[in-house]
């Protein structure tokens, strides 16, 4: 429901909550977080791959909403293995990626041993509807596939693709499950119809693709190999002409995604996660993260919304640059002064 985010450091296994404004929410799990995450449609529930599987969450309904620190379900596999999680459209159940070739299957009614446990060479996987997933694997070593896998078992007849298999490493479906995101490690971005025709491809804009909530628009990340620095790109669903750049400044983009209050958000190398307007690509709010546990959020002007116990007014400084060329640096204090008249 776009009422939290969670953000989580790749290697130290740290987790933050922030809220849809960019003020963070105190929350202290007890295991180590993996960046391998997905809310349950209600939003009523996080899944998380932890040290010792996947591990599902409760949301709780404090105000703010926080999540509980222990685990409501442990759900065993082999943790390190886990490359995705994933819950069905009705939340009733949840499909992991494990080892490269095993896709689990769990109902979420609190049960912890997997419904169904399939053994193929997978490389990613997506919901299409309640009871189908699609499954992108390998025809050879040289060509990827996707196939259609009922719960019940039953599969539909895998659907070659003119793509080496390591292209299919994330798939994003279309809202209305009529055509598909797909991107690997072959810095091209692909978009397909369901029955694999290919109706557009382009290169550099292959990280983290998504789709907004209503099916209006998509978007991706720029390959780092392609620029430093980074850019997240929105597009037209429907003409799939580019609507807007937003760069995030010192830092190369590391995840992005969209939520339902029409914002586009980014995690980025500079420590910093950004939001902006879906709609236009202006910017909403930046969070910085001093340390782990210290966070300050800035508004667009660069005023100071969130900055906890801490008083950093004094700590703060700002290079201005002018309309016309002069650049001066201020403190906090004189910056707010200027801010009204500040375009830069």
């Amino acid at each position: 429901d776009g009422r939290l985010l969670i953000a989580c450091e790749l290697t130290a296994g740290k987790a933050s909550l922030l809220q849809s404004d960019g003020t963070p929410v105190s929350w202290t799990p007890n295991v180590k977080i993996s960046p391998v995450f997905d809310w349950s449609p209600n939003s009523k529930r996080l899944a998380v791959r932890s040290e010792d599987g996947v591990r599902l969450y409760n949301v709780l309904e404090t105000n703010p909403p926080t999540i509980a620190a222990d685990a409501a379900v442990l759900l065993t596999v082999p943790a390190e293995s886990v490359s995705t999680v994933q819950w069905s459209p009705d939340g009733r159940h949840l499909a992991a990626v494990g080892d490269g070739r095993t896709v689990y299957i769990w109902k979420t009614d609190g049960s912890t041993e997997p419904v169904a446990t399939w053994e193929t060479p997978v490389r990613s996987l997506a919901w299409t509807s309640p009871d189908t997933l699609m499954v992108g694997s390998t025809v050879d070593s040289k060509k990827g596939a996707l196939q259609f896998w009922k719960l019940a078992g039953t599969r539909g007849e895998p659907i070659a693709l003119k793509l080496n298999p390591s292209a299919l490493s994330i798939l994003a479906p279309h809202p209305d499950g009529s055509k598909f995101l797909i991107s690997g490690n072959n810095e091209h971005l692909h978009l397909i119809d369901a029955a694999g025709t290919e109706l557009f491809d382009l290169w550099g804009q292959n990280a983290h693709p998504w789709w907004s909530a209503d099916g209006r628009r998509w978007g991706a990340m720029q390959s780092s190999s392609v620029s430093f620095g980074g850019a997240l790109r929105v597009y037209d669903a429907e003409t799939n002409e580019p609507l807007y750049v937003s760069r995030t400044g010192g830092g190369a983009v590391g995840t992005t995604c969209t939520n339902i209050r029409g914002q586009v958000i980014a995690c980025n190398t500079d420590y910093t996660v950004r939001a902006w307007n879906l709609e236009d690509g202006s910017p909403v709010w930046t969070a910085v993260y001093l340390n782990t546990r210290e966070i300050i959020t800035l508004a667009p002007d660069g005023r100071i919304v969130y900055q906890g116990e801490t008083n950093l007014n004094d700590a703060l400084f700002y290079t201005v640059e002018h309309d016309d060329g002069r650049t001066e640096t201020l403190s906090y204090d004189e910056f707010v002064k200027l801010a009204p008249g500040y375009k830069r």
